[in-house]
Formats: structure tokens, sequence, C-alpha cells
């Protein structure tokens, strides 16, 4: 499998407007969808990327603590509290984006998923990169992958947003994520690429959000890859735009329109990978 990076506004392949992108984007980014703050709670407790700040009690010395003055009645010595800082493990996020042809009739909710999953993430503190991915046409000229069963095609990725870059500073490539729906389905490479760079960052819990609308799905190459993310600590999460995921991933919920991601079903998924950590 072949790999190429497409810039966008570059005008090999996307035709889009940078003045409608931001205009997407800055309609979007001021409008979140309702009762996202579950969502929002859940996912920072799971990527647990917020410091931990609490107090420790019955100190020797610090603040004298309030609770404790019962005992410092009887005599005790171990009646103060001290504010302390535990360090949280830190985690790295891709958004991993379906924009092969079959996508082109969901790219809006798409979008709208992938900004507003990025705001939640960046809020948390959150290594995020957003990045797209298509091909080209299969072609049966071509040689024939006999390991995943199809036929070569050159994956194409998209740069959204890298991982040192805040999302206001790539507005406008964000916002041009409606727009590039184009070609080829290389989904099984665009997962294990997409999984190998993850497994390569210094944070310890890694994970990947998957939106795709499993338009050429096939179970086999996707439980592959599965087990290549496990094999690698990488948690594997799959989005179902406009499509039906959560039967046949690991780990995956359906969202048929932006009002879903504060929804109860993909929350409960979020809890439940907490719980489980």
């Amino acid at each position: 499998m072949k790999s190429v990076n497409q810039k966008l506004y570059d005008g090999t392949a996307f035709d889009v407007s940078r003045t409608r992108a931001l205009e997407f984007f800055e309609e979007e980014i001021a409008a979140p969808p309702t009762a996202v703050g579950a969502t929002r709670a859940a996912l920072s407790q799971m990527l647990r990327s917020v410091d931990l700040v609490g107090w420790s009690r019955n100190e020797e010395s610090g603040r004298l603590d309030r609770k404790a003055f019962t005992r410092l009645a009887a005599g005790s010595t171990t009646v103060f509290s001290r504010r302390e800082s535990k360090v949280a493990d830190k985690s790295a996020v891709t958004i991993l984006v379906d924009c092969s042809g079959s996508m082109a009739r969901v790219m809006t909710t798409t979008a709208k998923v992938s900004i507003q999953l990025t705001k939640m993430l960046e809020q948390a503190r959150v290594n995020t990169r957003v990045v797209g991915f298509t091909g080209s046409q299969p072609n049966s000229t071509r040689s024939h992958d006999y390991e995943t069963g199809t036929d070569e095609q050159v994956l194409v990725t998209i740069e959204f947003k890298g991982r040192n870059q805040s999302m206001r500073s790539v507005a406008a490539q964000m916002g041009a994520i409606r727009d590039c729906a184009w070609s080829g389905n290389p989904d099984y490479s665009a997962v294990m690429h997409g999984v190998e760079e993850i497994a390569m960052q210094p944070e310890q819990r890694k994970v990947v959000f998957f939106l795709t609308d499993t338009g050429s799905y096939d179970r086999t190459h996707m439980a592959h890859a599965q087990q290549f993310a496990d094999r690698m600590g990488v948690l594997l999460i799959a989005i179902g735009i406009g499509a039906t995921v959560s039967t046949r991933f690991k780990h995956g919920a359906d969202v048929a329109n932006i009002e879903d991601l504060g929804g109860k079903t993909f929350t409960a998924l979020l809890r439940t990978l907490r719980s489980k950590d």
C-alpha cells in the first residue's frame, strides 16, 4: 500500500473554498450541540488528562483542618491538611476521518462531530490530531493484496489538524472537512497507519476515534486492524456517521446527527471504557 499526504488548498485534489470553510467552522464552534456536558465529563474522565488535585489530611504540618478540631482538643498533632497534586496519565488522540466518496451524504455531520469532539479534547488538554483519508479507485490491473483481500490503492491522508496545532490556528482546515469526500476507501490501511502513528506518541493512553459510514466495511479486515490496535496498546473507537458500527466493532457508537454526540449512547460508551480502565 502506497501512501501520500495531501495538503488542502494546493489545488491538486480538493476544490475547497477557504472562505466557505472558515464560515462553516465559525458557525459550528459557536453553536455546540445540546446536552454535551455529560459527554465532555465522561471523555475527560476516560482520558484522565487533567491533573488531579486534592487534600491530604492527618498531616503534622500544613493548614489547620477544621474537621480535626476534636482531635486537636484531645492532644493530637496530626490535625493539618496539605494540598497535593497527583500527576495524571496523559493521553494522545487521533480523530481518523473517512473521506471516501460514500461519505459525501454525511460529510456535514462528520465535520460537525469532528469539530465538537476536537473542541472537547482541546478543553481537556489532550494531544489531538485530526486526519482524513481517501484513496484512488480500485483498479483490477494493479496488484492484489491477498492478506487484506483488496486491490492496491494509494492511501491519501489529509492533515486537518496536527498534534502541535490549536484548533483555532487550523480553523479553515477543520471547516473544510465538510467538502472533503472523494474517491476510494482504503479503510484497512488507514486504520493501520493511524494506529502506527499514535503508538509512537509518548503519552500513556492512546485512542483513535474512527469516523466512518462503513460503506466498504469488511469484517475480516477490521478484525485484523482491531487485533493490531490491541497489540499496540491503542484503543480503537468507531463512530458510525449515519451507519451502524456498534455491533461491528469492539467499541463503537452510532451518530445519526450532531445531537447524538451528547446522547446517552455515546456517553455510555465513554463511561464503560473508563470503568474498564
